[in-house]
């Protein structure tokens, strides 16, 4: 169970992510995990919603686990990367 605290942190976090500011959102993040609070299993992205994987785009319903090796703020760059090359960068692809 979650404290009112970090309920808080959580909805500070989601409120970061969605004004763009990453270095906040990044910060709590990490707050939080080393509090064993997962913010991607607590407060998960709504359906509808694409990710970048290592398998390339995938919609809702896939699993979180690899997200937790991201920061938010190299999520955006990963994005940036496959929106402008359409794939994802060399080191992610797999032969």
């Amino acid at each position: 169970m979650l404290t009112t605290d970090q309920n808080a942190r959580l909805d500070d976090w989601v409120t970061a992510k969605r004004n763009h500011d990453y270095h906040a959102a990044d910060k709590i993040r990490v707050a939080l995990l080393h509090e064993g609070i997962e913010p991607e299993v607590e407060r998960p992205r709504k359906a509808g919603v694409f990710a970048v994987d290592s398998a390339g785009l995938n919609g809702p319903g896939d699993s979180l686990e690899w997200k937790k090796h991201y920061t938010d703020s190299q999520m955006l760059e990963l994005k940036e990367y496959v929106k402008k090359n359409f794939s994802l960068p060399p080191n992610m692809t797999s032969d």
